[in-house]
């Protein structure tokens, strides 16, 4: 045999590392008792990082299930016979709207009654939308009253400019 062999087989004691020296356990459970940590102070950091995993999912899902809904929805063919009617009628109706504010903050030279009736009549002049927006639903395809409820925003949005312009000049006239 070779010297190093007789030399393991000798002082084998030295060489043997597969089991801990006696009273390691024991020394090791001792000093992680008196450190006060435990096991369930090693469990609250699991609960904290599930809970934020679901969190976490629970935001993706909502999500996408919100960008889905978005995707699929179609508003305006539910409620609009023609896309490119409900298109200008909604930009009108926003000029219609600002038009509308400017002439409530009019002061008609100090005429509450005067603006009020101003207003009532505007307010009027939409029944006849109402009546084309009837007949269009019986007539989805015909563009002569597709035509005429654009013709009325525009006509309506010029005589409201037309209101505004002639109570400013009036107003200056006076000033």
């Amino acid at each position: 045999m070779k010297p190093i062999d007789n030399l393991i087989r000798n002082h084998l004691e030295l060489f043997n590392t597969d089991e801990p020296p006696e009273g390691h356990f024991d020394r090791f459970y001792s000093k992680l008792e008196s450190s006060g940590r435990s096991n369930k102070i090693r469990f609250v950091p699991i609960i904290f990082k599930v809970a934020a995993v679901l969190i976490i999912g629970l935001f993706l899902a909502v999500s996408l299930y919100k960008g889905v809904a978005m995707y699929r929805s179609t508003p305006l063919d539910d409620t609009c016979p023609n896309k490119e009617l409900c298109e200008a009628e909604d930009f009108y109706s926003k000029q219609v709207e600002k038009y509308y504010n400017q002439i409530e903050n009019l002061q008609f030279n100090n005429d509450p009654l005067t603006r009020k009736e101003v207003l009532k009549e505007l307010k009027e002049m939409d029944s006849q939308v109402m009546g084309m927006k009837e007949d269009l639903k019986q007539n989805p395809n015909d563009e002569r009253i597709i035509h005429s409820i654009i013709n009325y925003y525009q006509v309506k949005i010029d005589l409201m400019d037309m209101i505004i312009t002639r109570t400013t000049i009036s107003k200056n006239n006076i000033l």
